[in-house]
């Protein structure tokens, strides 16, 4: 028996009727998906403002989603709140996964339905009227969901690229400051580059392909793993040169002798390897902050001659003495 058009007044009407009594403690229903999200998903932990914008995001979503189920507005004609959108845009620029975004909104539909449901529950008597209602609740919540998410998720997508390309030409501009002798602060530079510059050696490697593939984000991977092998002694700095070659740097122990890293790059189809020799600044001169502008200088020229090596291998790798390539052989 298909249900009649009165039914689906009813239904409709009764779940109005939830909306406009959750409207009424809206803040609080955004406090606990809020609570939920924050304690059951670790990567939005993150710091105070981050933490704001998330409950923004959740308020905004609450409100909109209780509009639709009040109105009988379409999902999918509403517009995502900004806060959303900023949200998703944010955990981008952060480097938070995508997985932990599309949870939250999993989880907070979970929530946001579970507390309809309980107060269609002490509404509603009639368990004919209840099941139609329930069932009307539940679909309008799921296009609501897959209406915002469709989106925040495009909104992350494309930032998460821009934010990438922003950041590679930031390192990039960063790293020729550093090579062409510019005068440039320690900490700021090794904040932009994610990368520290005093203490280690810097083992210069050009990482690049036969062919056009694998392109470079293939490459960078490859040159992570070196830098794994090589048993560096933190994350390598990795910058693509072009499509097929990428520039890495791999921070060295102070007593770690030059690594062989013929094992991996035979691992790999297509792809060669140049190694430059490490940078060693000397104990006196380590430390950048010292107040002698001669040591300074100094430290600053070692690392200088470490960072420039790959320059100078992409560039005229035939007047390179420290290069050493290896190329698997075909067979």
């Amino acid at each position: 028996m298909h249900p009649q058009p009165e039914d689906h007044a009813a239904a409709a009407a009764c779940v109005a009727a939830v909306a406009e009594t959750l409207s009424k403690e809206r803040v609080r229903l955004a406090r606990e998906i809020y609570r939920r999200l924050s304690v059951d998903i670790e990567q939005l932990r993150g710091d105070d403002s981050l933490l704001d914008l998330l409950g923004a995001s959740i308020e905004s979503n609450v409100g909109t989603a209780l509009h639709v189920l009040q109105y009988g507005i379409a999902p999918g004609g509403i517009d995502v709140p900004p806060a959303a959108v900023g949200y998703a845009q944010r955990l981008a620029q952060h480097g938070v996964p995508v997985r932990a975004l599309v949870r939250a909104y999993r989880l907070g539909q979970d929530t946001f339905v579970q507390r309809c449901l309980d107060v269609l529950a002490d509404q509603v008597s009639d368990p004919a009227t209840f099941a139609a209602a329930a069932q009307r609740l539940s679909a309008v919540a799921f296009g609501y969901i897959d209406r915002v998410t469709e989106h925040v998720l495009g909104a992350y997508e494309d930032e998460r690229e821009h934010w990438l390309q922003q950041r590679d030409a930031v390192r990039e501009a960063c790293v020729h400051d550093l090579l062409n002798g510019d005068t440039v602060d320690l900490h700021e530079a090794e904040q932009k580059l994610g990368y520290r510059l005093a203490g280690p050696r810097h083992l210069g490697v050009v990482v690049w392909a036969e062919t056009p593939e694998p392109s470079a984000p293939g490459l960078v991977r490859f040159a992570k793993d070196l830098a794994e092998h090589a048993g560096s002694a933190g994350a390598p700095l990795c910058l693509p040169f072009d499509q097929v070659t990428v520039w890495a740097w791999l921070p060295l122990g102070a007593d770690s002798p030059l690594p062989d890293l013929r094992d991996v790059v035979r691992s790999a189809d297509g792809v060669r390897v140049a190694v430059g020799v490490p940078g060693v600044a000397s104990r006196d001169s380590a430390d950048p902050t010292t107040r002698h502008a001669r040591s300074r200088r100094c430290w600053w020229r070692q690392v200088r001659t470490a960072l420039e090596w790959p320059r100078r291998a992409t560039s005229a790798p035939s007047r390179c003495s420290a290069t050493t390539s290896w190329r698997r052989k075909p067979g």
